[in-house]
């Protein structure tokens, strides 16, 4: 809506340094902090997958997951289960809850969850308004920042009333209690739940 960017991006456009990524046919990217993997052999619950040299989380359990930019096989996949991984370094805003109708899903507030990369910061963005106009009277545009030492800060425009909150905020790979040093990850997942309104610049220490 912003910049062109899509939605859905080949492994080349998040890593384009990656002479690996090139090949990568059916592996992507959602959005710049979703790496999508799916089992693509029917009937088999046994995948390769490409890992670029970079540190990600697993979207399911939230296990850190340290790529070295090589191959890795993933084995006893459900077959209702697409392999999905946060990719270090960003902020992802999810629905806090799901709904049956995109009416009805934007009236549900938002989860947080933050993937620290290798040095501990992280950073994302969230874009709303009516879902309904062609041209609309109201926007936000919302960024969200993480630094190491477990500050967590939204800013940017926020135009647009949407009627929901922020509930939870999700740091994967670091004990926030203590702080994130740069350069430490793990696999400790700290979720705070508290309310934060999106009508206005807020900062948190997690």
């Amino acid at each position: 809506n912003q910049t062109g960017t899509p939605t859905v991006q080949p492994m080349f456009f998040v890593y384009p340094e990656d002479r690996n990524a090139n090949s990568l046919a059916y592996q992507y990217f959602y959005g710049p902090g979703i790496m999508v993997a799916p089992v693509t052999v029917e009937n088999s619950t046994t995948t390769e997958i490409y890992i670029p040299d970079d540190i990600f989380y697993d979207f399911y359990t939230h296990e850190t997951v340290r790529g070295h930019g090589e191959m890795v096989t993933l084995t006893n996949v459900a077959y209702t289960t697409i392999p999905l991984y946060y990719k270090g370094g960003s902020i992802v805003a999810l629905r806090a809850k799901s709904a049956n109708t995109t009416t009805e899903l934007r009236k549900q507030d938002f989860s947080i969850v933050i993937a620290p990369s290798l040095n501990g910061t992280a950073s994302g963005s969230l874009y709303l308004d009516d879902g309904v106009s062609i041209e609309q009277a109201a926007m936000s545009c919302i960024d969200f920042s993480y630094d190491a030492s477990g500050h967590f800060a939204m800013t940017g425009s926020f135009g647009y009333e949407a009627g929901v909150s922020i509930t939870s905020i999700t740091v994967l790979g670091t004990n926030s209690s203590s702080g994130a040093s740069a350069g430490a990850y793990g696999n400790v997942v700290t979720e705070k739940a508290m309310i934060i309104p999106l009508t206005g610049p807020r900062s948190v220490q997690l």
